[in-house]
């Protein structure tokens, strides 16, 4: 077969209306798959600063539970220690009342002897049981540890005399000190259980 004859017979096999260049090819790209990011560093850090604040929580949600269980201990404890101070104390008044009453006693039984005997004729004797009860009287207030505060001639001092009125003085020395003791003042264990009340000189 020629070569016209097998070009004509090409032509002829095509379909009418279909052009003789090649058209070109379309080429499709492939989709680009998602990519998985892989975590940063700093992300990972972040993980691991929660995870050790959360433990860091919870230890110290163990320690406060802890805490409070021992505060409610000690206040308790503490109630219970002020509860048994008051009534060792309420206790303790009340013994010593009982005790100083006791020894006060024996001075009552003289001034009843004393009484007593009072129709007697004799002021001397009578003079001598008073004094007698003094002495008793005022060996009881030592042994329960009262003094008397020492204020004649001594200066002014406020923290022991109650000073009522002021006297003129000749005497230069005596001004600004106790000229006269109205009433005597005591000290109990060396505190103040009454103010002694002075005349000061000026």
């Amino acid at each position: 077969m020629d070569k016209k004859k097998h070009t004509h017979a090409a032509k002829d096999e095509m379909p009418k209306g279909a052009s003789t260049q090649e058209e070109p090819v379309e080429t499709v790209e492939a989709e680009e798959l998602p990519t998985v990011e892989e975590p940063s560093e700093k992300e990972g850090e972040a993980t691991l600063d929660v995870k050790v604040l959360a433990e860091q929580a919870e230890l110290a949600k163990q320690e406060a539970e802890e805490w409070k269980d021992k505060y409610l201990r000690l206040s308790a404890e503490f109630d219970n220690y002020r509860k048994r101070t008051l009534r060792e104390k309420q206790e303790l008044v009340a013994t010593a009342s009982e005790a100083t009453l006791t020894k006060l006693l024996p001075v009552v039984d003289d001034f009843e002897r004393a009484l007593q005997n009072s129709t007697s004729a004799d002021p001397e004797s009578m003079r001598m049981g008073l004094e007698l009860i003094y002495k008793l009287l005022t060996r009881f207030l030592q042994e329960s540890g009262v003094s008397e505060i020492e204020a004649m001639h001594q200066e002014l001092n406020t923290d022991f005399h109650d000073a009522v009125t002021q006297f003129k003085v000749d005497d230069e020395a005596l001004r600004g000190k106790v000229v006269d003791v109205l009433r005597k003042g005591y000290l109990l264990n060396g505190r103040v259980l009454r103010h002694a009340q002075v005349v000061i000189g000026e």
